[in-house]
């Protein structure tokens, strides 16, 4: 049906198109980097949350912090496991920590008349104010409030904690690392 030349010209142009396909795709965020619990992680969430980390080393002057990007890659890696398995937790505890921490949050924001919560994110995180408040503020309060819910018996979260870093179902695609042992390793 086709000329011999012709199959081999659409064979390429049909490789390029997927081949660029799947650079769009990973250059705009949409591929996962990895999955915890089920739940995939884009690209762009890992990037967002890798420049927060980066702004803030370079505006705060870290000490004791590596900015080598092996390093960096593996601090933004584990911030998002973190966050993703205290939601476990919290599921498997008290569901209602969710919208507790949301609630506490938005009201130390309304009460604040002392400086703009929107340039302080800008200025330290590279962060608009609502991604702030949703990778910062909401996840540090629910831990807070998970702290609050064990503080007649805080070695019962250590020993939940513990199990679910154990059994969590964790697989990261980012080229170069992987998840063993409870934590992130570089390969």
């Amino acid at each position: 049906m086709f000329p011999k030349f012709l199959k081999k010209k659409y064979t390429i142009i049909l490789a390029a198109v997927f081949l660029l396909a799947g650079a769009a795709i990973w250059f705009f965020g949409f591929a996962p980097v990895m999955s915890v619990e089920g739940k995939n992680v884009s690209m762009g969430e890992f990037s967002k949350i890798k420049s927060a980390i980066s702004r803030y080393d370079e505006v705060s002057h870290a000490v004791g912090t590596s900015t080598l990007p092996v390093e960096v890659n593996k601090r933004v890696l584990g911030n998002i496991i973190d966050r993703a398995l205290t939601d476990e937790l919290i599921q498997k505890v008290d569901s209602s920590i969710n919208q507790k921490a949301i609630d506490r949050v938005n009201e130390t924001v309304s009460k604040n008349t002392t400086f703009s919560l929107a340039d302080a994110a800008e200025k330290l995180y590279g962060l608009s104010e609502q991604d702030f408040k949703d990778l910062v503020l909401v996840p540090l309060t629910k831990k807070n409030l998970l702290l609050e819910h064990f503080k007649d018996d805080p070695g019962q979260l250590n020993i939940i904690s513990d199990n679910l870093v154990k059994t969590a179902n964790i697989k990261i695609y980012y080229p170069g690392y992987s998840w063993e042992n409870g934590e992130v390793k570089s390969k």
